[in-house]
């Protein structure tokens, strides 16, 4: 989690105190921000039940009731600081879209085997797929182009209550030559994408599985440009289960 993030909670929550003339017993402004860090860390966003943890010195000693402590003015500044410097997590692609939890592996294995749509039907699914989720901006596809960054290029969508930035390419199955996805056959488009915007997240949905090193390869190239969970690498048979949710297949 970013230094600077504590830095920041912790001089809003410090003023807050000294402005209204009450002692910071038993460092109960660290403990408080050690806290909403940890719970927000796990998408638990009720500073109220945060609170409710922390140690009763601080109140008793300050004739302070426990509800009456947080203002609405305090709250606001809270989490606009965690949205603006919390660092990206790692995502997942059922973090996004929950509902692909319902669709088994077994009911799409034999298609993921042989994803043979056409890569523009994929893209198109996508871009219908985070429009839904709020997504934006995603305008229709257009004509492939030397000005094209990504295949869906930068766009805002908030996950778990905190907004975040993502590129997206696709691999269609008749676009990478090989039986087996290589860091070759997309590593232009991969560094394309980030060094374009430098979004929060690229995603790379392939319809054919990768070759060895791939994985390795994205998350050596996620951390050399200093955020290591930058890369969200979907293969076939998480691609087959988004494509089997927005019926596609």
């Amino acid at each position: 989690m970013s230094n600077n993030l504590r830095i920041k909670l912790l001089n809003i929550i410090l003023n807050y105190i000294n402005a209204r003339d009450w002692t910071n017993y038993d460092n109960f402004a660290e403990d408080f921000v050690d806290r909403i860090i940890e719970s927000f860390s796990r998408d638990n966003f009720d500073i109220n039940g945060i609170l409710s943890k922390s140690s009763s010195t601080f109140f008793s000693l300050n004739s302070i009731d426990k509800r009456s402590f947080l203002s609405p003015q305090l709250l606001q500044r809270i989490k606009e600081s965690w949205k603006t410097l919390a660092v990206p997590t790692s995502l997942r692609l059922e973090n996004i879209f929950p509902e692909i939890k319902k669709v088994p592996d077994n009911e799409v294995r034999s298609v993921a085997i042989k994803l043979d749509l056409p890569e523009s039907k994929i893209q198109d699914t996508l871009r219908e797929a985070f429009r839904s989720k709020g997504g934006s901006p995603i305008p229709r596809r257009g004509k492939d182009s030397p000005l094209e960054v990504a295949d869906i290029e930068h766009f805002k969508m908030i996950v778990h209550g905190r907004p975040y930035t993502f590129a997206v390419v696709v691999k269609g199955y008749r676009s990478i030559r090989g039986s087996k996805l290589s860091w070759a056959d997309v590593s232009h488009q991969v560094t394309r994408a980030y060094s374009a915007t430098h979004p929060d997240y690229v995603m790379l949905f392939s319809a054919k599985e990768s070759k060895d090193g791939l994985v390795t390869a994205l998350a050596q190239f996620a951390q050399d440009v200093g955020n290591q969970h930058m890369i969200i690498f979907i293969p076939p048979m998480d691609l087959a289960r988004l494509l089997r949710t927005f019926r596609v297949i």
